[in-house]
């Protein structure tokens, strides 16, 4: 290699590998903050297939959830609910 390619790499490398660590701490610190926001589930009522009330007051704060919408005007929507449960 001739001096200037060598001066050239010594030159971008450490800009490149700068700025990928920059860009990597900044999507750390964006998926910190977005995990942060989703431990705080904002209060609902909804009512389950079988009638009955379902309130943040029933879900247990020590376990992880997955909550899954339907429609209630989509049959097929219904008939998939009721194959889940």
């Amino acid at each position: 290699m001739s001096k200037k390619t060598l001066r050239l790499l010594l030159v971008v490398f450490p800009i490149l590998f700068l700025g990928l660590m920059v860009y990597l701490f900044i999507n750390f610190q964006k998926k910190k903050v977005i995990a942060d926001q989703l431990k705080n589930i904002p209060s609902f009522n909804l009512q389950t297939i079988d009638g009955n009330n379902f309130t943040t007051a029933n879900l247990e704060s020590d376990k992880y959830k997955v909550l899954i919408y339907f429609s209630p005007e989509c049959h097929f929507c219904q008939g998939e609910a009721e194959e889940l449960t």
